[in-house]
């Protein structure tokens, strides 16, 4: 038993030792060929938020080759405020979490191009480059699609829906987000990334929200 617990504190001392080599380092990003979420399915909707927190879950795609991570809550400003901070990529670099840099790139076709710097814990720093569309199903919800061209991960997409809630000057904000895997990025370490982030991301939403009204 004394053997097994050494082995344990070991293996855990190994796995900080290497997360703080990788944090220091800048990590070698590599293009992905990617696309636009298609068949992106919602399993939450309002009526599954619970004393006004978001709600998180994460599952495996049909066919087991990807990672869903897919998130719903309430946030107390108009729709139209949350959007206009969601669409203005250049100041990312301000208030999301990772992100130490963010610049649009051009905008072709009603698709932007954002080139990006991140520097996340147990991971490192590293460039990533993505690029985004926006439409509106309705005059009331507003879309906004991402995918990513340049990254340390797997190929990923997303997308935010951002509509009225049924309360007045509230929003109901969905996220939805498919990673696949990762050759730099355990699984296990991946789902715990993509998690922490979308919480931390949605906390520094609230934030920013609160700081530009």
């Amino acid at each position: 038993m004394e053997i097994k617990h050494k082995s344990n504190i070991f293996t855990i001392i190994v796995l900080f030792v290497t997360a703080a080599n990788l944090y220091a380092n800048e990590l070698k990003s590599v293009k992905i060929s990617g696309s636009f979420p298609t068949t992106a399915v919602f399993s939450m909707s309002e009526a599954d938020i619970r004393d006004g927190e978001f709600q998180y879950a994460i599952r495996n795609s049909e066919d087991y080759k990807t990672m869903i991570i897919e998130g719903i809550g309430i946030i107390n400003a108009p729709t139209q405020n949350v959007y206009k901070i969601l669409v203005d990529f250049d100041s990312y670099k301000e208030w999301m979490p990772t992100i130490r840099y963010s610049h649009v790139k051009d905008e072709v076709n009603g698709i932007t191009t954002v080139d990006l710097k991140h520097s996340m814990p147990f991971v490192g720093k590293f460039d990533c480059q993505q690029k985004y569309r926006i439409t509106e199903k309705d005059k009331s919800e507003k879309v906004i699609d991402y995918y990513t061209t340049l990254c340390v991960f797997g190929p990923s997409n997303g997308r935010y829906c951002i509509q009225p809630a049924q309360e007045p000057e509230k929003t109901v904000l969905k996220y939805y987000q498919e990673i696949s895997p990762s050759r730099f990025i355990p699984n296990f370490i991946l789902k715990i990334i993509a998690k922490k982030g979308a919480k931390d991301t949605i906390k520094a939403l609230k934030k920013r929200l609160r700081e530009v009204q």
